[in-house]
């Protein structure tokens, strides 16, 4: 994962974020953030997403899927409050019906549902915390 070390050094260089900032953001060690700067290891899917928010990167960007660095200024401009979790979930277990009709296997479309329900919680906290309980 060579490409997403240097991605990420690229866009905290970019950003003006040293890793201990990333570290605390995150609520993990330095020396975890300097292991995936080194392409030693690297972070989690649900902590790639955080590091990606953090930095205003794409997911894709980070991991060399896309060259577009930066995020849609509807993902930058982002409400918690403005979201209908209940419709979010119908049209999330929508598309994980089709993707295994078309070939994805249960347990990916498993780990995706799984993720996504993590999001939308996030997203229900986010939520009850500004006071608009949906």
């Amino acid at each position: 994962m060579r490409i997403l070390a240097e991605r990420l050094k690229s866009a905290l260089t970019d950003k003006q974020v040293k890793q201990k900032e990333l570290a605390a953001f995150l609520k993990v060690q330095e020396s975890t953030v300097s292991q995936w700067l080194n392409d030693v290891h690297a972070p989690d899917g649900e902590t790639l997403s955080k590091i990606a928010l953090f930095l205003e990167v794409s997911v894709d960007y980070l991991l060399g899927i896309s060259n577009v660095r930066s995020l849609t200024p509807e993902i930058k401009e982002f409400k918690p409050e403005e979201v209908d979790l209940k419709q979010t979930l119908i049209s999330l277990r929508k598309l994980l019906d089709q993707a295994l009709a078309n070939g994805v296997s249960p347990k990916d479309a498993q780990d995706a549902l799984r993720y996504s329900e993590k999001l939308l919680s996030a997203l229900q906290d986010a939520k009850t915390k500004g006071g608009n309980k949906n």
